[in-house]
């Protein structure tokens, strides 16, 4: 069992796993018969425009990879439940009640099982591009197995590779001059700047200790990030440990820290990892009332409240910077359609997981694009990208009940030719009784590589 934990972590650590769609479409116009000149001669038909592959009269077909075999498998259902279902449960809602996307285009989702690999990610990708014929790709799981193969694939195919789920660097638009690519999630380093802005804000001259696991991209890119945002200040690193993928008795790297004395503890706190912590915190003497725990968005995963209960509440602190609020799912009235959705498609589900809440809106953001494409003539996969680069904040072909849960993000989703990335802004949560509330009024938005702050508006 304990092993099992281990490797579970190790998932978790990628972050999310991957829902995906397949959307079904015209992408032609209309035929012309021939028409008669005065004379009799015909005058030529004006030929359909051709359709794009995956785009079919009545459908639009969305390709994607993610991991549901092999060592992530089964521990991503487990631990992070939703991240597909959420996406699933809102294409379901407008095929049914909308007839789709695009005049009539039903959503055909199709996911391809990358077993782990970054070998299965590249041959689930060529299988769908090239045998399936997908018109894009959306949603695929980012962090792990979708690698710069895959991603060099569909850009020199130009095949879109829509919101993919990563906070990895190597999904930078710039990083890779690639324009067909659109992050799906904020950039990690970000939340780093903006976990040190907060320490610096909220705990000046506090003393930090760093917890890293550096084989992942979720924690090694959030902690570079802090230390970039802490340099200068009056905040200390006075220790940093390191741990392996492979064995999560984190007694040792409690031990170094404890030698260190740190009042603050930084690292991406999912819920089996706080475990893991507060576990060895036990066998260490480590008072739980001496530490505060400040993670990332990973660390607002609602499977802690069920892994660890009330010894949360005996922390220091522990927090989560959130670029979505996780705090308002359960009761505020904007996200009544939300529930309302989740509870028709996926009773199963609990509407206040914050997987769940991340397929749900992305799954939003791509019937948004879907339609701005479809609105400027036949659906082009240049069309789609121009139209992902034109979204501003401004979600009206999204029914008003449902939109109106996406009031609640921090900073407006927008993007441009030069910004693939629609989430930029965060607030902080506290774990608090069983669930999250907010922490402070501030909004954190990084501008120039930094984090400012701002007064929360909603």
């Amino acid at each position: 069992m304990k092993r099992d934990m281990n490797v579970l972590f190790g998932t978790l650590l990628a972050i999310a796993c991957v829902a995906l769609v397949a959307c079904g479409g015209d992408g032609g116009g209309e035929k012309v018969a021939p028409q008669q000149t005065a004379g009799g001669g015909a005058i030529p038909a004006i030929p359909a425009a051709p359709e794009a592959p995956g785009v079919t009269e009545n459908r639009i077909l969305l390709g994607a990879h993610t991991s549901r075999s092999g060592p992530l498998g089964a521990l991503l259902q487990v631990f992070m439940p939703g991240l597909y279902d959420g996406a699933e449960a809102f294409f379901s809602y407008m095929n049914d009640e909308h007839g789709g996307v695009c005049g009539g285009k039903k959503i055909d989702w199709r996911v391809e099982d990358d077993q782990s690999t970054s070998e299965g990610a590249i041959t689930a990708t060529k299988r769908q591009a090239e045998d399936d014929k997908v018109f894009a790709f959306f949603f695929s799981f980012g962090d792990f197995a979708h690698n710069p193969a895959v991603v060099q694939y569909l850009d020199e195919r130009r095949i879109p590779d829509m919101y993919l789920v990563t906070g990895g660097e190597y999904a930078d638009k710039d990083t890779l001059k690639n324009r067909f690519m659109f992050r799906g999630l904020t950039r990690y380093h970000d939340e780093g700047l903006v976990i040190a802005q907060f320490i610096r804000d909220n705990y000046p001259g506090k003393r930090v200790g760093i917890l890293n696991v550096p084989e992942f991209q979720l924690v090694a890119a959030t902690v570079q990030g802090v230390r970039d945002g802490l340099a200068g200040s009056d905040n200390e690193i006075v220790a940093e440990a390191k741990a392996s993928a492979s064995n999560f008795d984190l007694t040792p790297q409690i031990l170094t820290l404890k030698e260190a004395n740190p009042d603050i503890i930084v690292s991406s706190f999912l819920a089996p990892l706080t475990s893991f912590v507060l576990t060895a915190m036990e066998k260490a003497g480590v008072p739980p009332e001496r530490w505060t725990l400040i993670g990332s968005s990973a660390t607002s995963d609602t499977g802690v409240f069920d892994l660890v209960g009330d010894k949360l509440d005996k922390l220091g602190g522990y927090y989560a910077t959130v670029f979505a609020r996780v705090d308002l799912y359960a009761t505020d009235p904007r996200f009544e359609a939300y529930r309302q959705i989740l509870a028709r498609y996926k009773p199963d589900l609990k509407a206040v997981n914050p997987y769940i809440w991340f397929s749900f809106a992305n799954a939003i953001l791509m019937v948004e694009t879907l339609e701005r494409a479809c609105e400027k003539g036949p659906l082009t996969r240049e069309g789609l990208v121009a139209a992902a680069e034109s979204i501003g904040g401004d979600f009206r072909h999204i029914p008003p009940d449902v939109v109106s849960m996406l009031d609640t993000v921090p900073d407006p989703i927008e993007m441009s030719p030069t910004d693939h990335n629609p989430f930029g802004g965060w607030v902080v949560v506290r774990a608090q009784g069983g669930k999250w509330t907010l922490a402070g009024n501030s909004v954190f938005k990084i501008r120039d590589g930094k984090a400012v702050v701002e007064s929360l508006k909603q």
